[in-house]
């Protein structure tokens, strides 16, 4: 994969390069940045800033076309990046206000129910235990619709970027 960005400062590859090399040393499946002749994570070409990243072959799937024995392998993943991650410094939160003003509840009980009904909750206590938790994380979505205002009293910790309804985690 090549990235091509207008939009991308030199800071922000250099970064992300220490945080693919933190996660490799970590043993987590990930592409790294490749180097430049000049030991540099990318170039300048026509005022585009340019650079490479190892190819990973794999299946892309759209959105509510994962497999569930994917899906549920890849929530799995998805903690041992969390927990890896509590290791790294702090990085950057770039969540505002904002982002929390276009959640829409009724759109996202709508995804759990997508989820809620995919879940053999014959196969496993496991599969049980998530179909639990599904249905109370979509009971929360109204209730999560009013925090917006109150984002400076929210925790933050290092996880993924591609946040949406379905990744909230919740406590009493």
């Amino acid at each position: 994969m090549t990235g091509v960005q207008t939009c991308a400062l030199p800071i922000y590859i250099d970064e992300e390069a220490c945080l693919l090399d933190f996660l490799i040393s970590n043993h987590f499946p990930t592409t790294n940045i490749i180097k430049t002749s000049n030991r540099k994570n990318y170039t300048i070409v026509e005022n585009r800033i340019v650079y490479l990243q190892k190819y990973i072959d794999g299946t892309t799937f759209y959105s509510n076309t994962v497999p569930n024995e994917i899906l549920f392998a890849s929530a799995q993943l998805l903690g041992k990046l969390h927990t890896i991650l509590k290791g790294y410094k702090r990085l950057k939160c770039e969540m505002n206000t904002m982002w929390y003003k276009q959640f829409n509840p009724s759109k996202s009980a709508e995804s759990y129910q997508l989820l809620i009904d995919n879940v053999d909750i014959t196969a496993s206590d496991l599969n049980i235990q998530i179909y639990n938790d599904l249905v109370f994380k979509q009971n929360l979505q109204n209730k999560i619709a009013d925090y917006g205002e109150f984002l400076d009293s929210v925790s933050f910790g290092n996880t993924h970027g591609d946040y949406n309804c379905l990744q909230y985690i919740c406590s009493d």
